[in-house]
């Protein structure tokens, strides 16, 4: 977890992600995301459009992926975002993400649910 209270998340713009990488995650107890299918050239370019200042290869491949990454759960963490602010639980929004992100749980429902539950017999 970081101080935050999100998991750490290490990214990969290859699949199936390196053996190396996932050592490495292991390592820093990390959550991994891989893309479905290694990214192509053409798709990191787009990707890193706004990025002209990175020049190396291995720099420009970690921004993708990174990037990639935050696409796949920005969505998702809006949604939490919008659910919690229905309810007025906003104060909710680090611990129920890490519940999705780490998949403790499937659903927003019972990430909320979880956390409140641990947060009642931790009182």
């Amino acid at each position: 977890m970081t101080k935050f209270g999100l998991p750490l998340l290490m990214a990969s713009d290859v699949n199936p992600m390196p053996r190396s990488v996932k050592n490495l995650a292991k390592s820093f107890d990390c959550k991994t995301y891989y893309p479905e299918k290694s990214l192509t050239t053409s798709e990191k370019i787009k990707l890193l459009e706004k990025f002209r200042e990175i020049k190396g290869y291995h720099q420009k491949d970690a921004l993708a992926a990174a990037i990639k990454a935050y696409k796949h759960y920005h969505s998702m963490l809006k949604k939490i975002e919008d659910e919690l602010k229905v309810i007025e639980m906003e104060e909710l929004f680090e611990d129920v993400a890490s519940k999705i992100i780490s998949c403790e749980v499937d659903n927003i429902k019972a990430a909320i649910e979880k956390v409140l539950n641990e947060r009642r017999i931790m009182v």
